[in-house]
């Protein structure tokens, strides 16, 4: 079992808001079976099996 945490960065927009691109993310990984997902303020933390997390991840 793997913990990684996700932090997005906006580089190349033209704002600091980032709400719509942590909404998609969070849309490709919630309801994935075999990880466990939880936002916060600094980032998403996710946990699984490590090839499962860097899979969605990439």
């Amino acid at each position: 079992m793997a913990i990684l945490e996700l932090t997005l960065v906006p580089v190349g927009t033209q704002t600091t808001s980032l709400s719509q691109y942590v909404a998609k993310a969070y849309d490709n990984v919630r309801n994935k079976e075999n990880i466990k997902v939880e936002l916060n303020p600094m980032g998403t933390v996710m946990q699984g099996d490590i090839d499962e997390l860097l899979k969605a991840v990439r």
